[in-house]
């Protein structure tokens, strides 16, 4: 009788272990719908550069990316 009172408590402790995990706790990770997020694709990158880019103000263009790369490091 004793081994059946403690089987008892060890199902009983099982299934309060699994409905406290399984609650209903919203998750920090987004669903798969809500993706707001948008990435350029290289094309983009490419127009992007031709509209703010003119021949005359490439090198200071450059000159300004090189010391944002430096500043990051």
């Amino acid at each position: 009788m004793n081994h059946t009172l403690i089987r008892w408590i060890a199902v009983l402790a099982v299934a309060v272990i699994l409905v406290a995990g399984c609650s209903d706790k919203t998750s920090d990770a987004p669903e798969a719908g809500n993706d707001t997020t948008s990435v350029k694709t290289m094309d983009e990158y490419r127009a992007e550069a031709e509209e703010e880019i003119a021949e005359e103000d490439a090198e200071a263009q450059l000159d300004e990316l090189e010391k944002e790369i430096d500043a990051d490091q």
